[in-house]
């Protein structure tokens, strides 16, 4: 049986909402006396004071009519506004005209909003945290599962964190010589459209990984895909960017000993057995300062949908910046919808991770599993179709690279320690390139190819 002041806590109207809500009436009241002294100010208000930033229902309704008479194609001024609100059957409850001309008492004459509505949207921020979190209580009481009221509530809190674009319009005008300067760049080789993957060859086809990016890695299973994913990662986290991985597949402890070995470049199997010479050993303790340098932050115990998304948004809300996420790989990842088969749950995952990329403006890169039989085709060449379980991956993408290595299937001299990226999907590019990159299987390491000038 629950005590009384639990009882009490779930009620929305006691104990946490006892006082009023923030507010500031003062900037409320000149912002709305502003806009029935100034006929063009309206235009501003649109983009940037919402309704709900409004704390008096009466202030609500103003703006509300006010809105109403702009989209009839006419100005703001006091008569039309009581006529409107006369239609609305509002005048009275808002105060009458008496009201509308204390508005215009003393008024404060606004020529920018943009400074009096950051101050709205800060109190309408703080309300929203306090209504949620009260309701949070109430949820929590009430519920069964922890983590799918700090998962829901995580959300609602991100997204009041994000602050509402306020660019707006810009004129071509102005954007073509910004444009112009960042296109100069890329072809003088400074810069590249997105992050450097690190391989100059990938690089040159898909101009890096953009920001928003979705980006699925494919390939069958001991190509190499958690590899190459590491190899991007660790390239990436060299730059000083924030790199964050979630292995579902291996553990934080087999993740390290392999990043280890790609950096030191020394083999994996001799430091599984301890047999490392002093050189080796010398070679380790230069990764190990590397890796200290530039991390890459792994987790290893989330398997939901739901747990990688609230994570993810607390891994970038605690340390500011999320450049790049690797989930590996998107098939072992859980949406636990019901009435849902397998290959609607991936779709599902699929679909989350790329709205994930999207709100937390990060490149988000899934690595995936292949079938291991291709029957189409003769030579084992992967085609996005060969996506397990689930072709929406490939249908999400804005681009999907394939892992395919000859050797695995026919050894000749010619391929050996060679891998083919293969560019199987380019939202913003030419797809069906390949790249080739070196794979030196001992170190699990991607490279660029050496060539001859």
């Amino acid at each position: 049986m629950r005590s009384p002041h639990l009882r009490e806590v779930s009620n929305t109207d006691t104990m946490l909402l006892e006082q009023p809500l923030p507010h500031d009436l003062a900037i409320e009241r000149a912002i709305l006396g502003s806009l029935l002294l100034d006929e063009k100010l309206i235009e501003q208000a649109i983009g940037l004071v919402r309704m709900k930033d409004f704390y008096l229902n009466s202030h609500r309704t103003i703006y509300e009519a006010m809105l109403g008479i702009r989209e009839a194609d006419s100005n703001v001024d006091p008569l039309l506004l009581q006529a409107k609100l006369t239609s609305m059957g509002k005048l009275e409850e808002i105060g009458g005209m008496a009201y509308i001309a204390s508005l215009l008492d003393g008024a404060v004459r606004i020529t920018n909003l943009s400074q009096h509505s950051k101050v709205l949207r800060e109190k309408t921020r703080l309300r929203e945290i306090i209504l949620a979190a009260n309701e949070m209580i109430a949820v929590a009481i009430d519920g069964e599962s922890g983590r799918e009221v700090i998962d829901h509530y995580q959300k609602q809190f991100s997204e009041m964190y994000q602050e509402p674009n306020e660019d707006g319009f810009e004129s071509t005008g102005q954007l073509v010589f910004a444009q112009i300067d960042h296109l100069e760049k890329i072809a003088a080789g400074e810069i590249v459209y997105g992050m450097s993957t690190g391989f100059r060859d990938l690089d040159h086809f898909i101009g890096g990984l953009a920001v928003g990016n979705f980006v699925v890695v494919g390939a069958v299973s001991g190509t190499g895909k958690t590899s190459f994913g590491l190899c991007v990662g660790q390239n990436i986290a060299n730059t000083g960017k924030t790199v964050a991985l979630f292995s579902l597949e291996m553990t934080k402890a087999e993740i390290t000993t392999r990043l280890l070995s790609m950096l030191s470049q020394v083999d994996s199997h001799r430091m599984r057995n301890g047999y490392m010479s002093r050189d080796e050993y010398a070679k380790l303790a230069q990764a190990m300062n590397h890796i200290d340098q530039h991390p890459i932050w792994i987790d290893d115990k989330a398997k939901k949908l739901t747990e990688i998304q609230a994570k993810a948004r607390q891994f970038k809300l605690e340390r500011g910046f999320l450049d790049l996420l690797i989930v590996d790989y998107a098939q072992l990842v859980s949406n636990e919808k019901k009435g849902q088969n397998r290959e609607q749950e991936v779709a599902s995952v699929s679909n989350g991770l790329k709205e994930l990329a999207k709100e937390l403006d990060c490149v988000v890169m899934a690595l995936a599993q292949l079938n291991n039989d291709p029957n189409s085709n003769t030579d084992h060449r992967p085609q996005p179709w060969h996506l397990r379980e689930s072709k929406t991956l490939f249908h999400d993408s804005d681009i999907t690279l394939l892992i395919y290595r000859e050797e695995m299937y026919k050894k000749t001299e010619e391929n050996k320690g060679i891998a083919e990226i293969i560019i199987g999907k380019q939202r913003n590019g030419i797809a069906g390139e390949c790249v080739k990159l070196a794979y030196l299987k001992q170190y699990t390491r991607f490279e660029n190819l050496w060539r001859k000038n």
